[in-house]
């Protein structure tokens, strides 16, 4: 029984990694939600904090890095101010480093936060490590919003370390 699970969800993982490509050329273009971190960290980075929740200002910043935001309104930043300061450090980076950089650290919370979750919940050790990693790695909300740069796996990181307090 747990094989085929195992197959099943390391299919989907591989249904992921197969539309990474096409993914990662519509978010390096600033189509992706990153782009809305992303401004809030330019925003912070330039002084102008105190305009963060400005649409003309996220539209003007957004327009330095994005086709989407050159067509149309930009994406809005719409969490709260002290997130944003997550975003500072990766606002000197090009957008697409960044949004590099952010995929690779949003790999990492999400493998650690799966390592975590098996370690500290005993029902989760029930299941073979072969069955629990390909079923963690492939739900199919946390990959999309991996894949689009959201905050997700921050958010998910934090509902983990509560759960397991």
């Amino acid at each position: 029984m747990y094989t085929y699970a195992a197959i099943f969800f390391c299919a989907m993982i591989l249904g992921y990694a197969w539309m990474a490509p096409k993914v990662y050329g519509y978010a390096k273009n600033g189509y992706a939600d990153f782009s809305a971190f992303y401004t809030a960290g330019r925003i912070l980075h330039r002084g102008q904090g105190h305009q963060l929740y400005d649409s003309t200002l996220q539209t003007e910043v957004q327009r330095e890095f994005s086709y989407a935001a050159a067509r149309n309104r930009a994406l809005p930043y719409l969490r709260p101010p002290f997130q944003a300061l997550m975003f500072l450090p990766l606002a000197h980076l090009s957008y697409v480093r960044a949004y590099q950089v952010w995929i690779l650290l949003s790999g990492m919370l999400f493998a650690a936060t799966a390592r975590l979750l098996r370690t500290r919940i005993p029902a989760l050790q029930t299941y073979p490590w072969w069955v629990y990693y390909p079923a963690y790695f492939s739900f199919m909300p946390v990959a999309y919003g991996f894949a689009l740069g959201q905050d997700c796996v921050f958010m998910l990181l934090l509902v983990a370390l509560f759960v397991v307090a």
